[in-house]
């Protein structure tokens, strides 16, 4: 090899690790993360103005304790469509109890981030994919981070909280639980124990005053869509008895004490496609279940509910209104009142303003719009750690206030800069007159700009970059071609690889190819033992050895992908 070669080679090599980082951060972007966890004081220390002081007025607590029952790839349709088998669910929903909504799960629709979201606020990103699968990568703990949970546990009355079911959370919040049973989400063909072995421990734990959450997540759904789909003959049993369950808890709400102020939720942590796997963004995968359940619903002002309904006209999944999935931290924060974790891009769901909407802070601040102020403070502190935090945020009355402002041509910073100078004078107004909705509108629209602005970042790909990496990429192969000794005319082998590559490569741009990658490599591991067999038999001929070997080769095979339950077509 000349030197001219030996310098292209090594060149190619240090060029594949540069283009795989560059690509990487263009593919991972940065979103801002702020550590340690939220308290009412510190919230109450950034704006003095408006009497949050030292949480002698904070909100009312409505609900002292918190059921979550995850039940997984609860998809919409299953709980409020005509073929659901929630029956008792729907009944609860007629009557009032019940407050349904279809939630929006942001892709990667599978288990970690979506546990992420449901429990910090936050929008996860592809990074996650990752780490679902790295089971003893402890970089994917939750612990040391500002969750719910977190502030349950250090804010509500015994602090205790109790797990059952899929052990990802046993993993995200490793000793956070006085007592959890953890049961494994990787034996798919189990639609029974799986879930029984949650079950079990229900009737017992309703029981038991001494704790203040408990979370539990059912597999058993998920592991049917899986395996056969979601018209499988094995669905409808399963949803009634994820039913059941939810009866087994309300009755034990209406007839036990300690559970007058107790609230239920029932939450899918996505959904499924039609052929019963997620992963995506396709709307059957995005679009789970959200029901919060409680007898006090049945005394708050909101519309009547007709279950089961149809979706939205244009909509397949989309039934009742449609919220943020991470509006769940924020909405729980509000009714167990406890500060909003930091990292939180939710909003609170004003469907559960009700609860305050006559109440009055000793500051003369409607309590509602008081959650909802500590809901845009804590997304402000984001908001800064991205854009910077600089006097330009600050609200000075005599420069900013009573000054009408249309907020829509600027720029995602200045735009929201502009909306939180509305939101800071539409409230101090509101103190002196008690005129509240020109500040919750106010505050509405700043929250999901931020909302937006926020989410975007978070899962936005640097497009640059990305070519970047491409382009980088691209230089290191034509260089490794031109370090090659013969590049033509080629080998039979050579051609083989190369052909494999550029089919691999251009699989990667359809996304149905790469959700049934597999499908391709059982496909050319069996082309590739056939060639082999052929040249073989061509330059020795036939021979039983030969024979042999190649049958046990492709038994072998086929066996390894049948064990295979990875897949559309596969499961």
């Amino acid at each position: 090899m000349t030197t001219s070669k030996r310098i292209a080679l090594g060149l190619s090599n240090i060029l594949i690790p540069i283009a795989v980082l560059v690509f990487a951060t263009g593919f991972f972007p940065y979103k801002p993360f702020l550590s340690g966890l939220a308290t009412f004081e510190e919230v109450e220390n950034e704006e003095l103005g408006l009497g949050l002081l030292k949480g002698h007025d904070r909100p009312q607590r409505i609900f002292d304790k918190v059921m979550f029952m995850t039940v997984d790839a609860l998809r919409s349709d299953f709980v409020y469509g005509h073929g659901s088998g929630f029956a008792f669910t729907q009944e609860l929903i007629r009557s009032g109890a019940a407050l349904p909504f279809t939630a929006h799960a942001t892709p990667p629709t599978i288990t970690m981030p979506r546990v992420k979201a449901l429990t910090t606020g936050s929008v996860p990103s592809f990074l996650d994919v990752i780490l679902n699968f790295a089971e003893s990568d402890t970089t994917s703990s939750l612990a040391t981070q500002d969750t719910w949970l977190a502030q349950a546990k250090a804010n509500l009355n015994n602090g205790n909280l109790v797990f059952y079911g899929d052990d990802t959370w046993l993993k995200l919040f490793p000793d956070f639980f006085a007592r959890h049973d953890g049961t494994s989400s990787f034996f798919v063909s189990d639609f029974t124990e799986v879930d029984n072995n949650v079950t079990r421990h229900v009737p017992r734990e309703l029981e038991q005053p001494d704790w203040d959450v408990m979370i539990m997540h059912y597999l058993g759904l998920d592991h049917i869509g899986h395996k056969a789909g979601p018209l499988s003959p094995n669905m409808l049993p399963k949803q009634k008895e994820m039913d059941g369950i939810v009866k087994k808890i309300y009755d034990a709400m209406e007839l036990n004490s300690h559970l007058d102020d107790a609230l239920l939720v029932v939450a899918g942590d996505h959904g499924m496609n039609s052929g019963g796997n997620h992963g995506g963004s396709a709307p059957g995968e995005t679009e789970p279940a959200l029901v919060f359940i409680s007898p006090k619903f049945m005394d708050l002002d909101k519309p009547a509910y007709s279950a089961p309904t149809n979706p939205k006209e244009g909509t397949e999944f989309e039934f009742y209104r449609k919220v943020a999935q991470n509006d769940v931290v924020p909405t729980l924060s509000a009714l167990l009142g406890i500060p909003i974790p930091r990292n939180n891009l939710g909003i609170i769901l004003p469907e559960m303003l009700g609860f305050w909407k006559t109440s009055v802070s000793s500051a003369g601040l409607n309590v509602a719009a008081e959650l909802l102020y500590r809901n845009a403070l804590q997304m402000l502190s984001i908001i800064k750690a991205k854009f910077g935090d600089s006097d330009a945020w600050k609200y000075d009355p005599n420069v900013q206030g009573s000054v009408q402002m249309d907020c829509q041509g600027f720029e995602d910073e200045q735009r929201l800069k502009c909306r939180w100078f509305l939101v800071r004078d539409a409230l101090s107004r509101s103190m002196q007159s008690g005129e509240l909705v020109a500040s919750i509108t106010h505050l509405n629209e700043f929250l999901k700009d931020a909302q937006d602005v926020l989410s975007t970042t978070a899962s936005s790909y640097n497009v640059d970059r990305l070519i970047a990496g491409a382009a980088i990429a691209a230089v290191s192969l034509v260089l490794a071609v031109f370090s090659k000794q013969h590049v033509w005319p080629p080998t039979s082998a050579g051609l083989g690889f190369t052909s494999i590559t550029i089919l691999y490569g251009v699989m990667m741009f359809a996304t149905s190819y790469v959700e049934e990658e597999q499908h391709f490599w059982y496909w050319a591991t069996a082309a590739w033992m056939a060639y082999l067999y052929a040249a073989k038999t061509k330059v020795i001929g036939l021979q039983t050895s030969v024979v042999f070997s190649t049958f046990v080769l492709v038994a072998l095979h086929r066996l390894s992908t049948r064990w295979n339950q990875t897949g559309q077509k596969h499961a």
